[in-house]
């Protein structure tokens, strides 16, 4: 009797043996960075963390962070922005759900049994495999689509609209979705790849490289 009540307090004390799986990996591209992870704040110093699911970024006003998926998708996010993140993996679906507050950039390839969202305080971005950008200011969100298509939907009226390449859409903070306009160069502003501004030219498709 001794020798089960032993095996079973080791068995029930022993560390997990099988350590969550990691779902992505963060790149520092600019200092003042940080990943809030099980209510415990990480400062990132090295140029390579790992993520896992209900993870926290952070960026300060200097901070910009690289994103890659470990099912190929990238995103950027730029300074002064919170992203959280949560996925859902089974051997057919992919899915990936970010909840945002400032801007990110995403390249998202489009394959079947994948699914890619961006939850914001009144807007949910629906991807079908593209390049954009997403703006959330509390106020109102803002897509600015460079390649490809996005859906952009509203909470409040569950009104949807698809923006193209080179237009931007916005979700008002009323949660009107308004008229479609050609992407304009704010939008753009701190969001980096490979160490480059982007620019209006982006928008065209032209010089997208991740």
């Amino acid at each position: 009797m001794r020798t089960i009540l032993i095996l079973l307090f080791m068995l029930f004390s022993a560390p997990v043996l099988f350590a969550a799986p990691k779902v992505a990996t963060l790149v520092l591209l600019e200092k003042s960075v940080q990943v809030i992870r099980e209510g415990r704040m990480m400062q990132i110093r090295s140029q390579e963390t790992a993520l896992y699911n209900d993870d926290q970024i952070e960026t300060g006003p200097d901070g910009k962070a690289k994103i890659a998926f470990e099912n190929g998708d990238l995103a950027y996010l730029g300074p002064n922005s919170t992203l959280d993140i949560r996925t859902k993996v089974t051997p057919s679906v992919t899915k990936i759900t970010l909840k945002l507050s400032g801007k990110l950039r995403a390249m998202v390839n489009h394959r079947v049994g994948r699914s890619f969202r961006i939850r914001t305080v009144n807007a949910v971005v629906g991807v079908k495999g593209t390049d954009f950008v997403t703006e959330s200011t509390g106020k109102q969100t803002r897509v600015g689509t460079l390649k490809g298509l996005v859906s952009l939907a509203s909470n409040k009226t569950g009104g949807t609209v698809d923006v193209p390449a080179g237009k931007q859409g916005s979700v008002s903070i009323s949660g009107e979705i308004m008229p479609l306009t050609e992407i304009a160069g704010d939008i753009l502003e701190g969001v980096e790849i490979a160490g480059k501004q982007l620019n209006l030219n982006e928008s065209a498709g032209q010089r997208i490289r991740p």
